[in-house]
């Protein structure tokens, strides 16, 4: 229940960036309990998970549009 309101107070596009950090707690948390060795194949995926919510959900745009609107609002 909280985390469906918190996706309701936030947004379905901010909260699917967190959705996936799931995988990124999946190895360290295998790492850390399970021994298993984290290799440059599971950093790689993770990367290219993350590239891939960025760019799905407009939460790169969101970023640039943000950062370019802070820097004209310092410029006057």
């Amino acid at each position: 229940m909280t985390y469906n309101f918190s996706i309701t107070k936030v947004g379905p596009a901010e909260s699917a960036i967190f959705i996936n950090l799931n995988t990124l707690f999946a190895i360290v948390g295998s790492a850390i309990f399970l021994n298993e060795a984290v290799t440059l194949s599971h950093a790689f995926g993770f990367l290219l998970i993350l590239i891939g919510v960025f760019f799905g959900t407009g939460a790169l745009e969101y970023l640039l549009l943000k950062r370019k609107k802070r820097r004209e609002s310092l410029a006057k």
